[in-house]
């Protein structure tokens, strides 16, 4: 994805209109905010968006700190935040050295290629002075769920995310430089079992199926088509299916997992 497309599709207003987010992440913000340590006094979102965290602390929080500051590349989610704000990149933070206590990074590492999250890593690092905190989506199979262009059949993924995390690599991420306090589930919800999901997928394929139309926000990275549908999902918790046999999905297919996972970092 060229900086061409980028600057199309994260400059879309309604990309960040409020409610554009979905029901889990009140949760998710609610607990990140839990894992805060109790020292911290000035704290960095970094990919801030429409300010969904930033505008809670500010909201719910803004006693316990003396500075909240988002920071993003867009100027259209800026314009939600009603916190401190910079306009920046992950990758080159517009800060000094150790200038917060914690750096946030909340569903961004997930969607930087290769250069750009060795580089955000670093710069989160350099501008927090103790801690870090960070949300990722849970153990993702990108070859599931994937897209296709009603125009030119790209085919991508419907939320422009370039790698998953385990608990284990957010374990190592930050580990030259800090230790991993913890790895906490966010928002356990019904899903149907990886395996599971893998088979149905290459099923799918095998019989011809075409990939799910790309949801409403989304844009192809390739002819820049905005298609005005909804994404095709399944029904992965069988409600559809008689009560005998949907008892049995519900046990052997379908498993509470969480949606994401979080983890928190402490400078040695």
């Amino acid at each position: 994805m060229g900086a061409g497309f980028e600057e199309q599709y994260y400059e879309a207003e309604e990309l960040w209109a409020p409610g554009a987010l979905g029901p889990f992440d009140q949760e998710r913000i609610e607990v990140a905010t839990s894992r805060i340590p109790s020292e911290v006094r000035s704290l960095v979102d970094v990919g801030c968006g429409n300010g969904l965290f930033v505008n809670y602390l500010v909201d719910h929080h803004s006693a316990r700190f003396g500075r909240i500051v988002g920071v993003d590349r867009s100027a259209a989610a800026l314009r939600h935040v009603r916190a401190e704000q910079t306009r920046g990149s992950v990758d080159a933070l517009p800060f000094e050295n150790d200038t917060f206590d914690l750096a946030t990074c909340m569903e961004v590492l997930e969607h930087l290629p290769v250069k750009t999250f060795e580089a955000a890593l670093r710069e989160i690092v350099r501008v927090s002075r103790r801690y870090v905190l960070v949300t990722v989506p849970n153990d993702q199979d990108l070859s599931v769920g994937m897209a296709r262009c009603r125009v030119c059949g790209c085919i991508f993924h419907p939320d422009y995310h370039l790698r998953s995390f385990d608990a284990r690599r957010l374990h190592q991420m930050f580990s030259e430089t800090h230790d991993c306090l913890e790895v906490f589930p966010i928002a356990m919800s019904k899903a149907v079992r990886p395996p599971v999901m893998r088979a149905l997928h290459r099923l799918r394929r095998a019989a011809g199926l075409p990939e799910a139309r790309p949801p409403k926000h989304a844009m192809c990275p390739m002819c820049g088509d905005r298609e005005r549908g909804q994404q095709v999902r399944g029904d992965a918790t069988g409600r559809r299916l008689p009560p005998g046999l949907r008892r049995v999905v519900s046990r052997v297919v379908v498993v509470q997992r969480p949606r994401w996972l979080g983890a928190l970092y402490r400078r040695r």
